[in-house]
């Protein structure tokens, strides 16, 4: 009996002693929450009391504009392509070497051969058109197909091939105070959008090879050049061209020329023709013109053919006897 009494007492001990521990628990949960309230709470009202920060104003941030700056930097490229280069003018039978930026016209009035008169409009001579520089090495050209007015025995108008592009590259080049040289190659194509008969009938690519040499007021321009027609080569055949441009330079603005233009053929109904051309000119200028970039020049000249001697009426060879030459070039 007395065994029973002391095991109970036991048992209502060992209850007591839970209660209080889980009381003792659970008053240290509440004791530790308040505690990290009482350090969190404080700092959390005076964040929530602080002015929230304004939110930043999307500033304007200047991007780079890949299109905008090379445009804006153009004439830039243009004057140091040109410092880079000997300062002569183009030829006006022989096409430079030389990278050069302008605009041009010319008119050519010419005797054939066979007694007829043709007169050209914007033609008659290499460069006629938009001459743009948009790489520091390289040119492009733009052509415009010209218009002819044939008078003579058989009168004929109508408009010429065009002459649609051409792009120069500058292998190398040094100024006057370097060596006063220059080597470029260049690739051109005629598109056959002419009249009958001033049309070749097909596309035409000629690959040229241009030099240069200045001795002082002196300068020497040369180029050889193999016109390969796509398309109808029994009509056409197979050129080779070479060029070259002896220049003066007189009195700050006077450039006189002789000029030797040679083409011969290796096939075709002209196999074994040759027609060679000595041309007399002069270009007056550039002219600066005060606050602008625009320079114009005037070009003139008189082209007669040496050979064949006499003529060959057919073909026609030389394609025609004598040209008087005329044109105008604005520089920017």
């Amino acid at each position: 009996m007395g065994d029973e009494i002391s095991r109970r007492a036991a048992e209502r001990r060992r209850a007591t002693g839970k209660k209080y521990l889980s009381r003792l628990g659970e008053w240290c949960r509440r004791g530790i929450a308040a505690a990290i309230g009482a350090c969190l709470v404080p700092g959390y009202v005076a964040w929530a009391a602080e002015p929230l920060p304004m939110p930043r104003s999307t500033e304007a941030v200047d991007q780079p504009n890949p299109v905008g700056e090379y445009f804006s930097k153009w004439f830039e490229r243009v004057d140091a392509t040109s410092a880079e280069q000997p300062n002569w003018a183009a030829p006006l039978t022989t096409i430079t070497p030389l990278l050069k930026e302008f605009v041009m016209y010319g008119q050519a009035f010419q005797t054939l051969p066979n007694g007829a008169r043709n007169t050209v409009y914007s033609g008659g001579m290499p460069a006629v058109g938009l001459h743009l520089i948009p790489t520091r090495y390289n040119e492009i050209y733009i052509g415009t197909p010209s218009h002819n007015e044939r008078t003579g025995r058989v009168p004929v108008d109508g408009l010429s091939d065009w002459p649609f592009f051409l792009v120069k590259h500058r292998i190398a080049s040094a100024n006057a105070e370097n060596g006063d040289y220059v080597v470029t190659a260049f690739i051109s194509g005629q598109a056959p959008i002419g009249d009958r008969p001033f049309t070749n009938n097909a596309y035409v690519i000629t690959p040229t090879l241009a030099v240069g040499k200045g001795f002082g007021d002196f300068n020497i321009q040369a180029n050889v050049q193999l016109p390969w027609p796509t398309s109808n080569y029994n009509a056409l055949g197979t050129q080779f061209a070479a060029n070259v441009a002896f220049q003066w330079h007189l009195f700050k603005y006077f450039w006189p020329e002789i000029e030797l233009n040679y083409t011969t053929w290796f096939n075709g109904p002209r196999n074994g023709l040759d027609q060679l051309f000595i041309t007399f000119d002069a270009i007056i200028g550039p002219f600066p013109i005060p606050d602008t970039r625009i320079k114009p020049a005037i070009v003139v000249g008189y082209q007669r053919a040496l050979t064949p001697s006499p003529a060959v009426l057919n073909p026609l060879t030389p394609v025609y006897s004598q040209s008087w030459l005329l044109g105008t070039r604005f520089f920017f």
